[in-house]
Parts: C-alpha cells; sequence; structure tokens
C-alpha cells in the first residue's frame, strides 16, 4: 500500500459510508492517564504511555497532520518506539509505509503472522487491498 492508496481508500470510503453512521471515530484527546488518541479522518490512531515508553496502535493514514495532533498530546514521534499493527488495511499501517513522511521509522512494527504472509506476497490479500 501506499500513500495514493490512502487517499484513494480515505475518498472512497468517505464517499461510501457518508451519513451511514458507521464510523463513530473519537476526538483527538486524552482517554484517560495513560491512553490517548488521534483522529484522522474516519479513524483513530491510539497511543499507550507508561512509564515513560509510548506504544502506537496502528499507524492511520498517511496523515498529513499526524505530527501537529500528537504535539497537542504531548507526544513526539521519537518517543514511539514500538508500533503494533491490528491489520493491514490503509488507514492502519499509513504512516508506517514507504512513502509516508518517516515519522516512524526508527520504530518496531508488531504485526500477526497471517496479516505478515499477506505483507509479503506469500498469500493474497483479501478484499480491497487486492485491488489496491
Amino acid at each position: 500500500m501506499s500513500k495514493q492508496a490512502s487517499q484513494f481508500q480515505w475518498k472512497i470510503m468517505s464517499w461510501a459510508y457518508r451519513g451511514k453512521g458507521i464510523f463513530k471515530a473519537l476526538n483527538t484527546g486524552r482517554i484517560d492517564e495513560r491512553v490517548s488518541c488521534i483522529r484522522e479522518y474516519i479513524a483513530n490512531i491510539f497511543f499507550y504511555t507508561k512509564n515513560g515508553t509510548t506504544i502506537m496502535i496502528d499507524a492511520g493514514y498517511n496523515y498529513p497532520r499526524l505530527q501537529e495532533k500528537m504535539a497537542w498530546l504531548g507526544l513526539k514521534p521519537e518517543d514511539v518506539h514500538d508500533i503494533l499493527i491490528t491489520h493491514q488495511d490503509t488507514d492502519h499501517v499509513g504512516a508506517a509505509e514507504d512513502d509516508s513522511d518517516g515519522l516512524f521509522r526508527h520504530a518496531r512494527l508488531y504485526i500477526g503472522e497471517t496479516e505478515n504472509r499477506y505483507l509479503t506476497g506469500e498469500v493474497p490479500a483479501p478484499g480491497l487491498l487486492r485491488i489496491l
């Protein structure tokens, strides 16, 4: 996937699901003392911080305002050393893509075995991922 794929998916999903109330993304902010989130269009990126260590849960779209919104929450990209990828849709991996802004190039990515097999091309990705 790429920045172009992220843009495509964001436009298609915004159009296809407009007014349906299917996506209920939280607004950017703190959820509690350890958990915060950033809203990107119709999706969220979550951050968990404990003892000075921040883990990013999913890498969102290839969102141009990500670093700005992280600063609102007192977070810096260089403080994120680990990113847990739940699955490889573009709204979950965009900021970790090769053509992203590179904010998290230093971070380790953690992804499940099945999703990794899609990424390496060992098995074909399902659904929309095949056409992107």
